[in-house]
């Protein structure tokens, strides 16, 4: 997996990051958003799903687990896994998001998942592409760190980093 970085200088940057990646979503994949709190995983699946068309508020689903937006062009499931931990004493949590995942996939929707790297398995088995977002030291911004894996992810990584450069 090559990995691709990009600079954004602010939270608009952030937001037209989002834009570009949900322009040219394809149905079955699943984005996978790394950093720590606060780093622009929300802000990022904000934009995204207004470029699927999304007319839902969309707010991160860290007590629900799982947000669904069915307005857009492509169906929209927002996986947050953070509390995973704290649910880990009962292992069903963990199958029934996963479940839900199989079938939001098997449904030709797309699937952002933030804290992907709590529960690295949760996705395996599915071409994503992985964005990892971290502030830079002082006021210069966040970066994007992107990787794909699979053919699809690979070819929507290479139309987004095109799309940063245009």
């Amino acid at each position: 997996m090559l990995a691709k970085t990009v600079h954004l200088n602010d939270a608009e940057a952030t937001r037209k990051l989002g834009m570009l990646i949900g322009e040219n979503l394809e149905p079955g994949l699943v984005v996978a958003l790394l950093g720590d709190l606060g780093a622009g995983k929300t802000t990022l699946t904000q934009a995204l799903a207004a470029a699927l068309g999304i007319k839902e508020m969309v707010s991160s689903p860290t007590f629900l687990m799982l947000s669904e937006y069915h307005s857009g062009r492509l169906p929209l499931f927002h996986f947050d896994l953070y509390r995973l931990q704290e649910d880990m004493q009962s292992p069903s949590a963990l199958f029934q998001m996963k479940s839900d995942m199989d079938e939001a996939l098997l449904s030709n929707s797309v699937v952002v998942v933030e804290w992907l790297n709590l529960w690295e398995d949760f996705a395996a088995d599915y071409e994503q592409l992985r964005v990892e977002l971290r502030y830079l030291s002082g006021s210069n911004g966040r970066e994007a760190t992107f990787s794909a894996s699979g053919p699809r992810a690979q070819a929507l990584l290479d139309r987004i980093t095109a799309g940063c450069h245009a």
